[in-house]
């Protein structure tokens, strides 16, 4: 038996005669009215072209606002345009109802920056909010706040005698803070005592060291990490030397 090289050339006939009738079976179908494409809808306005129509809409309100304020507000001399627009910003960010959405202003982001740096000026201390009041969870190790007895757990009630009740940490924060050198007068509340008392600290600047190492005498070191920052990693290396100095069998990396 051959096999043709044409082989598969010897279906086109076929597939011929088939189109011929096919083409011939069209023929014997009634006329139909002419083939219309459909025109297409509108297209609609791009979302994102459509989203900043209505928002240049709403924000000009903004401006209205304003510029009424401006002319008609009893005191125009108190009139604030920088904090007025950042309590607009700081308005329309809490709407969203997104904690992971916020606005920081130029003061509160330098403050961050100086935390990611592990250096900052002020009392040295680590802060919290419950219920409402200003609680001390720790002082940093050698910062003035623990050399001037603050402890876990303490309230501070005031700061230069202005109640810190009703702030938000940041804004307590930045009560702390200040130039190395500047005193600020705290109103404390040391937890299970009746009465506050007022201490007076001298800010410094305050070194946040993040990897502490322990190795106890079965030699499994325990190396903790408090929180991250620019030296964390050297901090980790020089940990991690220290660790084989002393003789390590293994290590436990506390992230808590």
């Amino acid at each position: 038996m051959r096999h043709s090289p044409h082989r598969n050339a010897g279906l086109a006939p076929g597939l011929l005669v088939a189109l011929a009738l096919l083409l011939a079976s069209c023929t014997l179908l009634p006329a139909l009215p002419a083939f219309q494409p459909a025109q297409p809808a509108p297209a609609a306005p791009a979302a994102p072209a459509a989203v900043a129509a209505a928002g240049s809409r709403d924000f000009g309100i903004i401006t209205e606002i304003w510029d009424i304020l401006q002319q008609d507000y009893v005191e125009k001399q108190g009139l604030d345009s920088t904090k007025l627009s950042r309590g607009a910003i700081k308005g329309m960010l809490e709407a969203l109802n997104d904690p992971h959405t916020a606005y920081v202003d130029p003061t509160s982001f330098r403050v961050e920056q100086e935390s990611l740096r592990g250096t900052f000026e002020g009392i040295g201390a680590t802060v919290a909010l419950r219920e409402g009041q200003v609680v001390i969870v720790a002082p940093i190790p050698s910062s003035p706040a623990e050399k001037a007895g603050l402890r876990p757990g303490d309230a501070i009630l005031a700061v230069n005698g202005e109640p810190t009740k009703g702030m938000n940490l940041q804004e307590a924060v930045l009560k702390f803070r200040g130039p190395r050198g500047t005193k600020v007068k705290l109103t404390i509340q040391h937890e299970g005592e009746k009465e506050p008392v007022e201490v007076e600290i001298v800010r410094a600047e305050v070194r946040v060291d993040t990897v502490s190492l322990q190795v106890p005498e079965d030699k499994l070191a325990v190396l903790r990490i408090t929180q991250f920052n620019q030296r964390t990693d050297q901090e980790v290396r020089a940990a991690l030397r220290e660790a084989r100095r002393q003789g390590a069998r293994g290590i436990i990396l506390d992230l808590r």
